[in-house]
């Protein structure tokens, strides 16, 4: 990790689900809320799981597969860490972000589903409801109820409900 000036961290999480957890849900392994420095970045070689990262201001980009694509507020990219990518901050209107970096079988099986190689990022018609699940999420790891495991899977069962709502919609 890369990183010239620390950005401000609204929330951050760690969780270490249980190896029944790993097998049936979807897991969350690390989630929080940042406002980033002009000169955030973030590259990596490889990483575990998948990192779900939603624009809730500014203005940042992404590069995995090669490609480098802008995200703005309102819009979320995702990204396969096992893959070669990096994320940053643009400098003139650096971004606010919710994110989560989940993982399990399901979770490779639903990037395959929404084409995430080829396109990942997603563009909601309202972001609201999106901002809500990453909230939601934020708010379980904070809170740790007994059922954390399935309380998160349900939580980011209902974010890709609308990362697939968001894909229908941008479908010529």
């Amino acid at each position: 990790m890369m990183t010239k000036t620390s950005p401000r961290v609204l929330a951050s999480y760690f969780h270490t689900p249980g190896a029944a957890s790993q097998h049936l849900f979807h897991t969350v392994l690390r989630a929080g809320h940042v406002r980033s420095a002009p000169d955030d970045a973030v590259e990596r070689q490889s990483y575990p799981g998948h990192d779900l990262l939603l624009c809730v201001a500014g203005t940042g980009f992404v590069r995995c597969n090669d490609r480098v694509l802008p995200v703005s507020a309102g819009q979320l990219a995702w990204i396969d860490c096992q893959r070669p990518h990096a994320h940053w901050a643009a400098p003139a209107e650096p971004w606010e972000l919710y994110w989560i970096r989940i993982d399990g079988k399901q979770t490779r099986l639903f990037a395959k589903s929404l084409a995430v190689g080829d396109m990942p990022i997603f563009k909601f018609r309202d972001g609201a409801a999106a901002a809500t699940a990453f909230r939601r999420i934020l708010a379980l790891l904070n809170e740790r109820p007994v059922a954390i495991d399935a309380a998160l899977h349900a939580a980011v069962a209902g974010l890709i409900a609308l990362l697939f709502e968001a894909r229908l919609l941008d479908s010529p």
